[in-house]
């Protein structure tokens, strides 16, 4: 959902947490028209950080964000690779409205104390999640049902190579870190 103006979301009052990922991506195209990603990867954090801020307040419910960003705010790298304590340094429409989106969550962490992971495009923090918040989605109306990642999505990513450790992290692990606040 493109979050474009707050009462569009202000259903959130039932969700326990957002995730909130990639509106507008590649660099070329932010170098052609960066006006769609200050839109979207600014104003819409902020529509997304108000509205959750709303039901925290009005609603005391304390739902927790999950903003996936990019390695990119940290630019172009010498050699290696980035990691999380690195210094922002954005090198293009694109990597430098993620990075004031991350700004951003991080002022409302600090300020508003919002429950939020920033994660900065690090395999680690890969999640591969199914929805199932409608009973037509559930294995007995039709719908593929809670065991759909481990009966159909873990075969398909072994056949294309991933190790077991690799789908153990992305489907157990990794979702089990992100979603524990403090």
């Amino acid at each position: 959902m493109l979050i474009n103006d707050i009462y569009t979301i202000r259903s959130f009052i039932y969700y326990v947490a957002v995730f909130n990922l990639a509106a507008e991506s590649h660099v070329d195209r932010s170098i052609d028209k960066p006006e769609n990603f200050i839109k979207s990867n600014i104003l819409g954090v902020y529509n997304l950080l108000e509205s959750i801020l709303i039901c925290q307040k009005k609603f005391r419910n304390n739902i927790k964000l999950i903003h996936v960003s990019t390695d990119e705010v940290y630019g172009d790298l010498v050699n290696g690779k980035s990691d999380e304590n690195f210094p922002y340094n954005p090198s293009s429409p694109y990597s430098a409205t993620k990075a004031g989106a991350d700004h951003l969550i991080k002022a409302y962490i600090r300020t508003y104390k919002i429950s939020a992971l920033i994660s900065n495009g690090f395999g680690d923090k890969i999640v591969v999640s199914h929805d199932i918040c409608h009973k037509h989605s559930m294995s007995s109306y039709g719908g593929h049902g809670y065991s759909h990642i481990l009966e159909n999505i873990a075969p398909r990513m072994a056949q294309r190579g991933f190790t077991k450790d690799q789908i153990n992290a992305i489907i157990i692990e990794n979702p089990a870190r992100l979603l524990t606040f403090s």
